[in-house]
């Protein structure tokens, strides 16, 4: 525990359900990461601060909308948020989310960003998941798309993975080319 601290975050939120069904919610986050000469070229504070109302946010067919407001690496931001889930049957449901990002100062990087869940249970043990999501930068559009198989192998929380993967990098930085498939096994104790 002796020298600087690499990195720290420190998480804080409040929520209220009402009987009604709506749903207010208050996060603030902050974070510390250290200059490593690797990732980080100098330190850097960050935080979030998130309100959002929702709509029967305790079942899967839900709706929201949020404001968030923080700083990202030097970059002062406000982001607006909406979101709904979507039961079509008993073993198929959709996620959708929407988010329209706006970077302070010189930033080229305002952008919306877009994502699309499906979720198909063929079983309580055996289930897909589905993901695409796009966010547009200046010049720039960026698209995922990433299908998981997941079979439950030891109960409660034993589970593999099947995982094909395109487009997948960290923002700002080009996508690799081509596509990954891999498994992952994973075991909770």
């Amino acid at each position: 525990m002796d020298g600087t601290k690499r990195s720290w975050q420190i998480d804080q939120g409040i929520s209220f359900d009402f009987k009604n069904k709506f749903s207010l919610m208050a996060h603030h986050s902050q974070e510390f990461k250290a200059q490593d000469d690797v990732l980080f070229e100098e330190d850097f504070r960050n935080n979030l601060t998130k309100l959002m109302v929702g709509f029967n946010m305790q079942e899967y067919d839900y709706a929201s909308f949020a404001y968030i407001r923080g700083r990202n690496f030097g970059w002062k931001f406000d982001m607006l948020e909406v979101g709904k889930n979507l039961r079509l049957s008993k073993n198929v449901a959709i996620e959708f989310d929407m988010a329209r990002i706006f970077f302070y100062g010189t930033s080229p990087r305002n952008q919306f960003v877009m994502m699309l869940k499906g979720h198909f249970n063929f079983s309580e043990d055996f289930y897909s998941k589905i993901l695409f999501q796009t966010n547009t930068l200046t010049d720039v559009e960026k698209s995922n798309f990433e299908f998981i198989l997941t079979y439950r192998i030891f109960r409660p929380a034993g589970f593999i993975h099947f995982i094909y993967q395109t487009g997948r990098s960290r923002f700002g930085v080009p996508p690799p080319e081509g596509s990954r498939v891999f498994v992952k096994l994973n075991y909770t104790f």
